[in-house]
C-alpha cells in the first residue's frame, strides 16, 4: 500500500522538529554527551547485528532483535529520566496550559507597591551586608508543587521579615523563601538544582537552585550572593547576574503584574459564570410559571 507523498512530508517534518527540539534541549544539560554516546553505541550495534542476522538468516536472533527495541526504549527512558522530567515540566509553562490552570485557582488581590518595596528594600540591605538570600516570587504559574521541606509562615510580607529569615543565625537562612499574593508562604525550602553547563563554576548552590526552579516554572527567583553581594535574577530558564536595584524593581514589578493579570482574569471568568447563572434563573422561573398556568 503506497503512502501519499503529502503524509510522508508531514511525518518527516514532525519527526525532524521533535528530534531537533530534544537534541537542542539536551545540549545544555549533562545528558547531551550521554545521549551522543548512547546513540552511537545503539546505531553501531543495530547496524552490525542487522547485517549479521540478515546475511546468515538466523531466526532466533531475528526474534531477539525484534524484541530488543522495546528494551532499548525503556533503557532510554531510565537513562534520561531527569531530562525527560524537565521537558515535561516545561509543558506546564505553555500559555494554554496556564490558562486552564487559572480556572481552578482563587488568588486574592494584593498591594503591588508594598510587595515590591519590601523585596527591593530587603535585597538592597542584604546586598550591602553580604547576606545570602534566595527569594521565589510567584507569577502566573503555580509554585506549590515545587515546595519541598521548609517551614510554613503564611505571613504578610515585609522587608524586616525577609531579612530576619535570611539572618545568619536563623535556622531558615539556607533555604528559599516563597512569596505569593503579597504573603510569605514558606521559608527554608529546597529547590531543584540546574544541570545547565552554561553556568560558571564560580557560582554556588544558591544560583544553581535559582536557575533550576526558573527552568521548571515561570517563577521569578532572586538570589543575593553572600560572597560578593551581587543580586541575580533567574526567570524563564535564564540567569541574569549582578543586576542593579532599578533592574530588580522592573523585574519584580513585571512579575507582580503577571500575577495580578492572572488574578483579574480568574475573577472575570468567575463573574461571567455568575452572570450566566443569574440569566438562566428568570428563564427557569418563567418556564415554571407557564407550566403552572397551563
Amino acid at each position: 500500500m503506497s503512502v501519499p507523498a503529502f503524509q510522508t512530508i508531514v511525518e518527516v517534518l514532525l519527526l525532524s522538529c521533535i528530534n531537533y527540539w530534544f537534541i537542542r534541549h539536551l545540549q545544555a544539560t549533562r545528558g547531551g554527551g550521554l545521549l551522543a554516546g548512547f546513540l552511537m553505541v545503539v546505531i553501531v550495534a543495530i547496524a552490525v547485528f542487522g547485517v549479521i542476522v540478515n546475511e546468515m538468516g538466523l531466526p532466533h536472533l531475528t526474534w531477539l532483535a525484534n524484541r530488543g527495541l522495546p528494551a532499548l526504549t525503556i533503557a532510554l527512558l531510565i537513562i534520561f529520566q531527569p531530562e525527560l522530567r524537565f521537558a515535561i515540566s516545561r509543558l506546564g509553562n505553555i500559555r494554554f496550559v496556564r490558562s486552564v490552570e487559572r480556572l481552578f485557582q482563587d488568588r486574592p488581590a494584593f498591594d503591588v507597591e508594598r510587595v515590591k518595596n519590601s523585596i527591593v528594600g530587603a535585597c538592597r540591605r542584604m546586598s550591602k551586608q553580604r547576606v545570602g538570600a534566595l527569594i521565589v516570587l510567584q507569577r502566573r504559574g503555580g509554585i506549590e508543587g515545587f515546595i519541598s521541606g521548609g517551614t510554613r509562615l503564611n505571613a504578610d510580607i515585609s522587608a524586616s521579615l525577609i531579612e530576619t529569615v535570611f539572618h545568619g543565625k536563623s535556622p531558615l537562612h539556607d533555604g528559599a523563601l516563597f512569596v505569593s499574593a503579597g504573603r510569605v508562604l514558606i521559608a527554608g525550602c529546597h529547590l531543584p538544582l540546574s544541570e545547565s553547563l552554561k553556568l560558571s563554576p564560580e557560582l554556588g548552590t544558591r544560583h544553581r537552585a535559582a536557575l533550576g526552579l526558573a527552568e521548571e516554572s515561570d517563577a521569578l527567583v532572586i538570589a543575593v550572593s553572600e560572597e560578593r553581594g551581587h543580586i541575580s535574577v533567574a526567570s524563564d530558564g535564564e540567569l541574569r547576574q549582578n543586576i542593579s536595584i532599578e533592574e530588580l524593581e522592573n523585574e519584580i514589578l513585571e512579575g507582580l503584574e503577571r500575577q495580578l493579570v492572572s488574578v483579574t482574569e480568574t475573577k472575570a471568568e468567575g463573574a461571567e459564570s455568575a452572570v450566566a447563572v443569574d440569566a438562566t434563573v428568570p428563564e427557569a422561573e418563567a418556564s415554571a410559571a407557564d407550566g403552572a398556568e397551563s
